[in-house]
């Protein structure tokens, strides 16, 4: 509650006092880790994919006119 309602007083050059609780030894917060995801590999994975049938999809139209000219 105090880090909402504590009015913020900065000097000249920007500069906020700091929390006299924090400069008393206590450790100040710090952010969790972040979560281990595995959609990058999920992603990377698919594009992969995408990239292979996309190919085959343009060797199987460039190779129809020329199999079927030959019959």
């Amino acid at each position: 509650v105090e880090a909402l309602t504590r009015p913020l007083s900065p000097s000249r050059d920007g500069e906020v006092p700091r929390d006299p609780v924090v400069g008393d030894g206590a450790a100040p917060a710090v952010a969790p880790e972040p979560a281990y995801s595995a959609v990058p590999e999920v992603r990377d994975a698919a594009r992969w994919w995408a990239l292979a049938g996309g190919a085959l999809l343009v060797l199987a139209m460039v190779a129809r006119p020329l199999v079927a000219r030959r019959r």
